[in-house]
């Protein structure tokens, strides 16, 4: 292994995406949990956890929520950070490479502008460039 070259490879799903990097795979459903309040905070990230405290349920990938304390773009990115961090489970670095596999799953809803949202999202979450297969 190299470790001057950290890859995530990630396939697209609107309801998941599966991320992958040397051997160690973290599936995620596409929402985040946010606190409610003045100040929100991250509270979850693709998983069902338990609160103890009242929250708010982003779907990344869906047009429900009106509410929203800031763009779903920055929810995004905050969704790509937990990932890449949970990925490689260490300090990294050397900002990470990504490479999306089935972006076209999400045309329908992202009106073809996928590559550049999940682009601009991964580069915003440290991501040191994206590949699209």
């Amino acid at each position: 292994m190299n470790i001057f070259k950290n890859e995530i490879y990630c396939v697209v799903f609107p309801e998941e995406f599966r991320f992958k990097s040397y051997g160690k795979e973290k599936n995620l459903k596409t929402f985040i949990d946010v606190s409610e309040g003045k100040n929100p905070k991250v509270i979850a990230v693709g998983e069902d956890v338990s609160h103890q405290e009242p929250f708010n349920r982003v779907y990344l990938f869906k047009t429900t929520e009106n509410n929203l304390k800031l763009k779903k773009s920055e929810y995004l990115t905050a969704y790509f950070k937990y990932a890449f961090k949970s990925v490689f489970n260490k300090f990294v670095v050397v900002r990470p490479t990504i490479i999306f596999e089935n972006t076209s799953s999400l045309s329908s809803i992202l009106g073809g502008y996928e590559k550049d949202i999940l682009e601009h999202a991964s580069l915003s979450a440290s991501a040191l460039k994206c590949i699209f297969k």
